[in-house]
């Protein structure tokens, strides 16, 4: 009995060591893990201003050493037009990094830009024509390739360009820009709500949709629209070398075929992709190129900010409404 009872208090200390040995290694095991995750989220950090680091190139097809990069501009620019569960979410910053990207590779020539898009921001818009334009002029060819639409401040980005070809199909021009809200009084009187505003600045709550807008308010949002619509028409007319006469005949937001917008000068060409890469080939004075195109890597910053979205989808929703319906001016095709 007295050993029986030895064994078991022996078997009992081994056990207490063993759980004690396996909980300093899951400790120690956490802080190792917890440790290697900083050092990979402060290298990130510390890389972060230069986003080009982030796209690794994939060859399209072609086998030469002179390179064609092929980049896309698709959907609304800028950010609060995509899906307001999300927040909405912007490419601007991924065509920059990818344009910056093609401008340091020295084996890259040149540049076919793919646009699809109704256009969107006015700022975003003149942010990406200002990349495209200064590329150009760095002496690496910009392509622009229009698709299905390239309207409005899509357009505007693509008259930065070198050339702009665009498919049979393609809809194109909208030249203006829009700034519209929506009014609600008469329903909000009919089924008896009445918003309470507390505010210092009388224009504070410019086109709020709960009250009418003033004729001082309409003069001076108007001024606005009439400020950046001057700046995109004066771009396209000296990006596109058309007279003011030419110019007042087609930069009244109509939208056109390409037939049409080649007509009125407005782009270069007619074809599909294998166009625009001989385009710049040309303009480049490469033989065979080699088509590349750029594709994010992910990391342990999109894990984290992707999960951080989905912790409360309410709040990214209220945000992506909220960021879609302030007024503001934009050069985008829409009604």
């Amino acid at each position: 009995r007295r050993g029986e009872g030895t064994g078991v208090g022996r078997a009992g200390r081994v056990l207490k060591w063993i759980g004690l040995a396996v909980l300093v290694a899951a400790l120690a095991g956490s802080v190792l893990l917890n440790a290697g995750l900083l050092v990979l989220l402060v290298g990130e950090k510390a890389s972060s201003d230069d986003e080009t680091l982030r796209f690794r190139e994939l060859t399209v097809e072609g086998k030469g050493d002179r390179k064609v990069a092929l980049i896309s501009l698709a959907g609304v620019i800028g950010r609060g037009y995509g899906d307001p569960l999300i927040g909405g979410r912007n490419t601007v910053p991924a065509v920059i990094a990818q344009l910056k990207k093609a401008e340091r590779d020295n084996d890259v020539r040149a540049v076919i830009l793919e646009i699809d898009s109704p256009g969107g921001g006015v700022g975003d818009s003149d942010l990406l024509y200002h990349e495209v334009r200064a590329l150009r002029e760095k002496g690496k060819p910009v392509v622009c390739h229009l698709k299905d639409v390239a309207a409005s401040g899509a357009y505007y980005v693509a008259v930065g360009g070198s050339r702009i070809i665009a498919q049979p199909t393609t809809i194109t021009g909208s030249i203006g820009v829009i700034m519209h809200g929506v009014n609600l009084v008469g329903l909000l009187e009919k089924i008896g709500v009445r918003e309470v505003v507390i505010k210092k600045g009388r224009m504070k709550d410019i086109l709020s949709p709960t009250r009418p807008l003033t004729p001082e308010e309409e003069r001076l949002l108007q001024g606005i629209a009439d400020g950046v619509f001057r700046r995109f028409a004066g771009i396209v007319m000296r990006e596109r070398g058309l007279e003011m006469q030419r110019m007042e005949t087609i930069a009244d937001g109509r939208l056109f075929l390409a037939p049409e917008a080649l007509k009125a000068g407005l782009i270069d060409g007619i074809g599909y992709r294998e166009d625009a890469l001989d385009a710049a080939a040309s303009l480049a004075g490469v033989r065979e190129p080699r088509l590349v195109r750029y594709e994010k890597l992910f990391s342990f910053r999109d894990l984290f900010s992707a999960s951080s979205r989905t912790v409360s989808p309410a709040a990214g929703f209220w945000d992506g409404l909220l960021e879609a319906c302030a007024p503001k001016p934009m050069y985008l095709w829409t009604f």
